[in-house]
């Protein structure tokens, strides 16, 4: 092989582990908001429907 394409390996690895670290990260949000919930805490509640 030559040092060009040892050169254009060593970009082609780092392009793709920055990619399937993004997806890793993409993913895991979508699962963290799959779960979340909003929680209002009761006074807050209170001055929302004060308001209506």
């Amino acid at each position: 092989m030559t040092l060009l394409d040892e050169a254009k390996r060593a970009e082609l690895q780092k392009t793709i582990l920055s990619r399937k670290q993004n997806e890793a990260v993409e993913n895991r949000l979508e699962e963290l908001r799959s779960a979340a919930t909003i929680v209002i805490a009761p006074r807050i509640q209170d001055l929302i429907n004060k308001e209506r």
